[in-house]
């Protein structure tokens, strides 16, 4: 998996750039529009389709346990495609990922009943960084 691609036009910016924090707000303030893009970004569709290809590939991969890894923002998606599913909505997305707070390296589990239903199991569990 790759990391979700930003508009071009932010490539060598410093993350301190007006302009750079201007386009980055225009992004967030909009995101969650059906269709909307500031250039040629990833939107909220385009992220929402790569999450039913994950989820797709996932469900079409042999093997009893699968380990993925990937980055958390799209992570969000995923877990919020899987629990929303076609209802997922930009507007959805918005709130579980400002309600969602994932720890770097955090794990999160899903499991398929026999109906082939996904459910989260393991949340953004992050015992493995706790010292022993």
């Amino acid at each position: 998996m790759v990391k979700r691609r930003k508009p071009s036009v932010l490539y060598g910016l410093n993350k301190a750039d007006p302009v750079r924090v201007s386009i980055i707000k225009e992004i967030q303030d909009n995101f969650h529009l059906p269709g909307w893009r500031y250039s040629d970004e990833e939107n909220f569709d385009l992220l929402n389709i790569r999450a039913q290809e994950i989820i797709k590939l996932v469900d079409q991969t042999k093997g009893k346990r699968i380990l993925c890894f990937t980055h958390g923002y799209i992570m969000k998606i995923v877990i919020a495609k899987v629990l929303f599913d076609q209802n997922l909505t930009g507007s959805l997305r918005k709130e579980f990922a400002r309600t969602m707070y994932m720890k770097n390296t955090g794990i999160s589990e899903f499991r398929q009943v026999e109906d082939k239903t996904w459910f989260l199991w393991r949340w953004n569990d992050y015992e493995h960084l706790s010292e022993k």
